[in-house]
């Protein structure tokens, strides 16, 4: 199998290691790979050796920055501040999934990290709401003056104002939740590569247990309160926070549907729902809730 040989090849010795990360980081449309390198570097052989391919990975990002010749400088510096924190978000993540072998542990650290650098912007910059909408505003101006077509789809629906007012409130959470969900889907990749060699099917049944703790599942509640009440940091941190207990609720899902017949027909239907109707996440979210406090795999173990 090639990735088997592909990643026997990379773990082999150090110099395999970087240079393969070293060409994948300059090819087109394949850089991504080499921070799944890194990740997977981390998950085998630890956090010093995964340490230089990520630095490895991420060195072409600075140096494309530094000789880019674009106008728009804070455009590209953004981009590339991002790209480097998902990067190294994802060695991280490698490091504590190595450690744990525990992808709820992982997921919740994931989500405090999010959480705290959510507070961390509220604080510095209280009126944060005011400079996205701001940014937005400007972003949607300029798409809409660019397609005309965008221009009528999105007043048939609601104005540019409706939707910054929308995104405005929430927006530094789903920044948050961005950054730290692809670099989970990163780290995914990189366990996947990883179970493939060494532990096939491991990384199902993992993903198929993740079950957060019972302090989550009271920040959680805390946090639906304090949205209630409006307040702001609190309705930023909302989406990360959904989300992340929508992850663990998609996993029990998958977990129930394992020993039924048409389970394959039945998650199509899960997924396609979710897609057509996205507030259902927040169902997950609140199924995720009660696993916290009642364990329903343990449940349904003990009636089978």
């Amino acid at each position: 199998m090639f990735w088997k040989r592909f990643g026997e090849f990379i773990l082999k010795n150090r110099v395999q290691a970087l240079g393969t990360t070293l060409l994948c980081s300059f090819l087109p449309f394949v850089g991504p790979a080499s921070v799944v390198i890194a990740a997977f570097v981390t998950l085998c052989r630890g956090a010093y050796e995964g340490s230089l391919v990520l630095v490895v990975a991420c060195a072409p990002f600075i140096l494309g920055y530094v000789a880019s010749g674009s106008s728009d400088y804070d455009f590209i510096l953004n981009a590339v501040v991002i790209i480097l924190l998902s990067s190294f978000l994802t060695w991280f993540y490698a490091l504590i999934l190595a450690k744990t072998h525990s992808w709820s542990v992982t997921l919740q650290v994931a989500t405090l990290l999010s959480i705290i650098a959510i507070c961390v912007v509220h604080y510095l910059y209280p009126q944060i709401d005011q400079w996205w909408q701001v940014k937005l505003t400007d972003y949607f101006t300029k798409a809409l003056n660019m397609s005309g077509e965008g221009k009528t789809l999105l007043s048939s629906s609601m104005s540019t104002q409706d939707l910054v007012r929308n995104l405005k409130d929430n927006a530094t959470g789903y920044v948050a939740g961005f950054v730290s969900f692809y670099a989970l889907i990163q780290l995914a990749l990189a366990r996947l590569w990883q179970a493939t060699i060494f532990q096939p099917g491991a990384l199902q049944i993992e993903l198929h247990n993740i079950r957060l703790s019972n302090v989550a599942g009271g920040f959680f509640i805390a946090v639906f309160i304090g949205s209630y009440w409006q307040y702001k940091v609190v309705i930023d941190i909302l989406p990360v926070v959904v989300f992340t207990f929508s992850l663990a609720g998609l996993s029990l899902i998958h977990y129930l549907a394992q020993p039924l017949k048409h389970k394959k027909f039945i998650l199509f239907i899960v997924y396609l729902l979710l897609s057509i109707i996205p507030p259902l996440m927040t169902l997950l979210a609140f199924l995720a809730l009660v696993d916290t406090a009642v364990d329903i795999r343990k449940r349904v173990k003990q009636t089978i």
